[in-house]
């Protein structure tokens, strides 16, 4: 029996409409208070030295920063709580009387502990006043104002039944099709990773209105001179390729490694540092991995994936026209010391299409998003805001 379709929702609306009409003061209002709340940072940053040298308390001048910060954290969380009891407006003006109180406090301070104490009422000011912020978008906004991130489970791949669907790329294509259509909505910036990136330029290729840019990590590329994938990824396609064989392969190790060590060697493998990944991802990985074992459906939608790769990486020429196809802004991520598809070929892909974003990171493998989640936000965030906001501005 096949699942009911997904609801539609409603596609995203443009900026503008932030700050049109009522809202709009509303929004002006929340951008004035981060923006005092940034400001003091900015300030105390800048004045400390001149206030250490007249208070003294050096052996305090590093609380000042610090205790800002652990009032911040621990009035996010309360005034989360106290804006569902008491409403945002009520908590709002309590907000606005501590991070005042605070203020004066820090002004009037006669020696450096009153200052540190003043400061972290500061910071127990600010933390509920971004609590306040985020409160107020979520019940003010509607969802079609709102950024959301949408995260595609593929058929046989994680916790999504097979139900008998092929594994085939162009078949997994389709999904992605009809996720995007039926469930964002619209138009959407993909990211992929490894085949999923494969995947997103594919869908590009196909239906390029559907997708207003690509974020490319760790992708699948064309070969390239210049790399040269682990041995062990090498064999391991090869046993794939081969039927019966490649069925064994993935059976033999599914009875042969209990999940944890599965997973840890998988990871050993696509990082360049796996101490890097955290434990609670490891176990999340872990747990899944238990759910999936034993189930022949996974292990055949695995195989017809990598079989599918396979032919897709003999016809380097298929490969390059679906890349020459894509007209959106494109940024590939790429670990240096990925093993399993080689920094060399995204250097290629990118020489070859200049207009694309590149960003090498030296110390991370085959999974950027886990290693280094930081730097993988930090550029994603840097290519929305040179390539694509400003598209989406003109349209």
């Amino acid at each position: 029996m096949s699942a009911p379709a997904p609801t539609p929702t409603t596609p995203p609306a443009r900026w503008r409409e932030v700050f049109a009409g009522a809202r709009g003061r509303l929004t002006a209002g929340l951008l004035l208070l981060e923006a005092l709340v940034a400001t003091q940072i900015l300030v105390v940053a800048t004045v400390m030295p001149a206030v250490r040298s007249d208070l003294g308390g050096l052996a305090l001048y590093g609380w000042t920063f610090s205790a800002s910060g652990l009032g911040q954290f621990a009035a996010i969380p309360i005034a989360g709580h106290a804006v569902d009891r008491f409403g945002a407006r009520r908590l709002l003006a309590v907000t606005l009387v501590v991070y005042s109180s605070g203020l004066l406090l820090a002004a009037l301070a006669p020696s450096m502990l009153v200052l540190v104490l003043a400061r972290l009422v500061q910071g127990v000011g600010g933390g509920a006043v971004y609590a306040v912020s985020l409160a107020t978008v979520a019940k003010r906004y509607p969802e079609a104002l709102r950024a959301r991130v949408l995260a595609l489970d593929l058929p046989g791949f994680g916790r999504s039944p097979r139900a008998g669907r092929s594994g085939r790329l162009t078949a997994l294509r389709a999904v992605l099709a009809r996720f995007i259509e039926e469930v964002a909505g619209g138009p959407v910036v993909l990211a992929g990773n490894s085949m999923g990136g494969g995947l997103a330029m594919m869908q590009a290729a196909v239906e390029p209105a559907s997708v207003e840019g690509l974020v490319l990590t760790c992708s699948v590329y064309p070969w390239a001179r210049g790399g040269f994938p682990s041995p062990v990824v090498i064999g391991g396609f090869a046993a794939y390729r081969m039927r019966r064989v490649g069925e064994w392969v993935v059976r033999q190790r599914f009875e042969r490694l209990d999940a944890d060590r599965m997973v840890r060697l998988s990871l050993r493998l696509a990082t360049a540092d796996v101490r890097r990944i955290p434990e609670e991802v490891i176990r999340a990985h872990v747990e899944l991995l238990l759910e999936r074992q034993g189930d022949p459906e996974v292990t055949q939608a695995f195989l017809e994936a990598a079989r599918s790769l396979i032919s897709l990486g003999r016809a380097p020429e298929r490969a390059r026209a679906i890349m020459d196809r894509i007209k959106c802004p494109v940024l590939a991520i790429h670990g240096r010391q990925d093993r399993l598809v080689p920094a060399a070929f995204a250097w290629a892909a990118t020489e070859s299409h200049p207009d694309w974003w590149i960003r090498v990171l030296p110390d991370v493998g085959h999974v950027p998003q886990l290693e280094a989640p930081d730097r993988w936000l930090a550029n994603v965030a840097e290519w929305l805001a040179a390539e694509v906001d400003p598209r989406r501005d003109r349209g």
